[in-house]
């Protein structure tokens, strides 16, 4: 069927899926015909067709942690409970060695990954961030290090006057094996000028994005959903 047709069906939908999904590539507009023209189930049905022809019925997991270096943020984001100013008795930011009781605990329960994330602390210098992931891949060399949502590295950059291209280098370098997709929320600027107005915009989050894949650095991507339904 030819995809701009309109679906008189279900199974029409079905079609529509198993069309675009048996392509070498799926485009942009491709994947926003199925947003617009099918249902919930028939778009949990692409999915899974998806999943299939690329993973099979393999399910696979990963034991981490998830460590949160500070807890001091300037972003201030309206459904954060998490954050404190700098001048809060709760702010904190962990030692060296608080943070190698949290991931030798972690490993002795069979972790193999280690999420690191924390605030926007503007007090924090470049070399606070190379110290923590030289320190933990020399600790512990097994353990892969997913670390710094792009709202970090933004702020880890413009700190120190480093650009996004130079402050993933040298993390990279230090150790850092992946990207965590925090900060993303919905990359929708309407939607974050109202939860999230000092976080960066969805165009730096996924500049962020784009030069890490340019290193050779695996990303993810998250979404919160909930919130300015009306928006």
């Amino acid at each position: 069927m030819n995809i701009s047709d309109p679906l008189k069906s279900y199974d029409d939908a079905l079609d529509l899926a198993e069309t675009i999904l048996s392509r070498d590539e799926l485009t942009a507009e491709d994947a926003l015909s199925i947003y617009r023209e099918l249902d919930l189930h028939a778009l949990g049905r692409s999915a899974d067709l998806l999943r299939r022809s690329t993973c099979g019925d393999l399910v696979t997991f990963v034991v981490d942690r998830n460590i949160n270096y500070t807890n001091i943020c300037r972003a201030r984001c309206r459904f954060c409970a998490f954050y404190r100013d700098h001048n809060s008795e709760e702010a904190y930011v962990l030692t060296r060695e608080e943070l190698l009781r949290k991931v030798a605990e972690a490993v002795e329960l069979g972790a193999t990954q280690i999420l690191l994330q924390g605030g926007l602390n503007p007090d924090l210098p470049f070399e606070f961030y190379e110290e923590m992931l030289a320190t933990l891949t020399s600790e512990f060399p097994m353990v892969h290090l997913h670390a710094f949502s792009p709202p970090e590295i933004v702020q880890i950059a413009s700190a120190n006057g480093s650009s996004i291209r130079e402050t993933l280098s040298r993390l990279q370098d230090a150790g850092l094996d992946s990207i965590p997709g925090g900060g993303a929320e919905i990359l929708d600027d309407r939607v974050r000028r109202v939860i999230s107005p000092r976080k960066i915009d969805w165009k730096t989050w996924r500049e962020v994005m784009i030069t890490a894949h340019s290193l050779n650095i695996p990303t993810t991507a998250t979404m919160v959903f909930g919130t300015c339904r009306d928006s």
